[in-house]
């Protein structure tokens, strides 16, 4: 329940906000906000499997949640470090993930965003 209630108030924030018209400078701080919150929900994911793992009985449930935030390659990497083979359970180990303290944007145009962040300290050895 946890899980679809926070997906439902980033799914709204982020419908809710204008994201093609970012020309001017107000417009260009909503889509900042709306992409830092799309971040710390994609970063968030991997806590969420672990806080709710009886609601994930297959290795493609764990990969499906994951494409919620990310692109094929990148699920299917975080989908093998926290399933364990042919069992069907998560594998205890390191959370890979942890929301940045800061994201700085080099680009961003109403189709398209770079952004760039430092690993914080606590997970570089991962």
């Amino acid at each position: 329940m946890k899980r679809l209630l926070a997906l439902s108030v980033v799914l709204f924030y982020i419908t809710s906000t204008p994201l093609i018209l970012c020309a001017e400078s107000d417009k260009k701080d909503e889509l900042k906000t709306a992409l830092i919150v799309a971040e710390m929900y994609s970063f968030s994911l991997e806590r969420m499997i672990f806080d709710f793992k009886d609601n994930f009985k297959t290795r493609t449930d764990v990969y499906e949640f994951f494409k919620q935030g990310f692109g094929p390659s990148i699920a299917e990497k975080l989908t093998d470090n926290i399933w364990s083979g042919d069992k069907v359970e998560l594998r205890p180990g390191d959370e890979i993930m942890e929301s940045p303290d800061t994201v700085n944007f080099k680009s961003i145009t109403p189709n398209s965003a770079v952004i760039s962040f430092k690993t914080p300290e606590i997970r570089k050895h991962i």
